[in-house]
């Protein structure tokens, strides 16, 4: 009886080791899917302010990575609006890309309006960054 605990007892733990080196990757994928949205509704906020707020716009730029950053830097100031985010979803996440969807309302001198857009993400030096911004039809 001794002998058959000690064998169940090995293979509950080697199961358990087994199942703990599975589920690391899942973990580690919803926690860079998490930074990753957290990363795009943070870049359109601070975009939609950018014009009036200099720390956003300093932000904005920060979030930024590539062509999408010297674009934003080089931009001049524009007239004020504001973001309001609703909803940040995940299309794609593949190792250190993703692709991001977003809706909201954009204020401006027009009043508010809504918008549909689509982010490009990279993990660069552990931070997600938004590579690119397209707003979509």
């Amino acid at each position: 009886m001794p002998t058959v605990l000690l064998v169940v007892g090995a293979l509950l733990a080697v199961a358990a080791v087994v199942l703990g080196v599975l589920d690391a990757p899942a973990a580690g994928r919803a926690e860079d899917r998490t930074a990753a949205l957290a990363a795009a509704r943070g870049h359109l906020v601070d975009l939609g302010a950018a014009s009036a707020d200099p720390a956003a716009r300093s932000r904005a730029v920060d979030g930024a990575t590539g062509a999408w950053r010297d674009r934003l830097a080089a931009a001049p100031a524009t007239g004020s609006t504001s973001t309001v985010v609703r909803t940040v979803g995940m299309e794609d996440l593949t190792g250190d890309t993703a692709r991001a969807l977003a809706v909201g309302l954009l204020g401006g001198d027009g009043g508010p309006r809504p918008f549909r857009a689509t982010l490009a993400l990279a993990r660069v030096d552990g931070r997600w960054l938004v590579a690119d911004v397209a707003e979509l039809p």
